[in-house]
């Protein structure tokens, strides 16, 4: 079974995800339906260790997962898509959750959800190449939990909470630059899951 939470490749020929009969990440051709494990951990009785929201660099080359070996122990993992070249960026015993949510248009950096073990929420850029990280500040971006960066990497865009007891979300603007988060969208209900345009001139 391959995880609905899977993206798509930037030319969207392949689906980058899950795959739960193993935990491993794979990439299906969606012309051909034909699926390829990028990780290779083994069975679930031989590891419990998994996957999870795979996300595929730009250029189509790396993938970014987060990887579950333990319940106090998630960790950042990068690996190419044919399977080499693995490496873990981020592990963290003060960590309890993490997992990638896009990468910036440029393929250097990471744009990762974390939650620490005192519940503290936040989001922090992460470098592809040595795993460096930057917390982004802004009032809300601690509820966010889908992310979509504009594709000239200037701003990103989510759904959050504007205060912990609401359950409606907004749609916030912020800059990468490290300013002052924008509302973008207002309203009674829950908006939430937002993506950029191609052309980075609307916000879906």
């Amino acid at each position: 079974m391959v995880d609905v939470l899977g993206t798509p490749s930037p030319d969207g020929r392949f689906f980058c995800a899950t795959d739960w009969t193993t935990g491993d990440v794979v990439l299906v051709d969606v012309a051909a339906g034909v699926k390829k494990l990028v990780t290779n951990k083994g069975s679930w009785e031989k590891s419990g260790d998994f996957a999870q929201f795979p996300i595929m660099s730009p250029d189509g080359k790396r993938i970014a997962y987060g990887w579950i070996n333990g319940p106090a122990n998630p960790e950042l993992r990068i690996i190419n898509t044919d399977g080499t070249s693995p490496r873990e960026l981020i592990s963290n015993k003060d960590i309890a959750q993490l997992w990638p949510t896009a990468w910036t248009p440029d393929g250097n950096s990471i744009l990762v959800f974390i939650e620490r073990t005192d519940r503290k929420r936040r989001l922090a850029i992460v470098s592809a190449e040595n795993g460096s990280s930057r917390i982004l500040e802004a009032p809300n971006i601690g509820s966010a939990f889908k992310v979509s960066i504009s594709p000239d990497g200037r701003y990103l865009v989510y759904g959050a909470r504007a205060k912990q007891e609401i359950s409606n979300n907004d749609v916030y603007l912020l800059p990468l630059d490290g300013g002052s988060e924008i509302p973008l969208v207002r309203h009674a209900a829950t908006d939430d899951d937002p993506l950029w345009t191609p052309d980075g001139r609307a916000v879906i």
